[in-house]
């Protein structure tokens, strides 16, 4: 969400436009962009240019300024919580060798998420109380579903290249994103 949308700066006035009329001008820019691609036979930034514009389809409306006060707000209500902690992973798939790691780019990230959250119940754990364990909820995506939880069986049995694990109990919890709704 906190990129720069290309075809938003190559429209006057973007900002001054209404939500539809925004939307409506960003699909034309892409599909004349993806017909050009198409055109000169760049399959390879044909593909890529195709997934980043269904991931960022559902924010091409907002400005750049729009979308980040949504990250933030979102940051604020989660940082609000108090009784929540959140982990993440971010890889710079440009400097990510895949010849050097046992793992893909999405495993290795997987498994810094699941190193850190074990070392977060590890480090909080208050002398002479009870252990600390956590439970992980993953959005119910099928493509990585079946990976996670059989990298996590594998972490429980053998560790992750930082620590063992045996705060996190089972495998990831799987769920719609729908449902997550709840937790707000």
């Amino acid at each position: 969400m906190l990129r720069a949308y290309l075809e938003q700066h190559n429209i006057p006035n973007f900002e001054k436009m209404d939500w539809i009329a925004r939307r409506a001008t960003v699909q034309q820019k892409r599909t004349a962009e993806l017909l050009r691609l198409q055109k000169i036979q760049q399959s390879k930034a044909y593909k890529q240019a195709r997934k980043s514009y269904r991931h960022t389809d559902a924010y091409v409306h907002l400005t750049y300024a729009e979308r980040a006060a949504v990250v933030r707000e979102v940051a604020d209500r989660i940082g609000g919580w108090g009784f929540a902690r959140l982990f993440a992973e971010c890889i710079d798939k440009v400097h990510f060798d895949p010849i050097r790691s046992a793992r893909t780019v999405a495993e290795q990230a997987f498994e810094q998420v699941i190193s850190r959250f074990q070392r977060y119940l590890t480090n909080t754990e208050q002398v002479g109380g009870h252990r600390n364990h956590g439970l992980l909820v993953h959005d119910n995506n099928e493509s990585v579903a079946r990976k996670h939880t059989d990298l996590m069986r594998h972490f429980h049995e053998q560790g992750t290249l930082w620590t063992a694990v045996d705060r996190i109990i089972e495998t990831p919890l799987f769920v719609a994103a729908d449902l997550l709704e709840w937790y707000k």
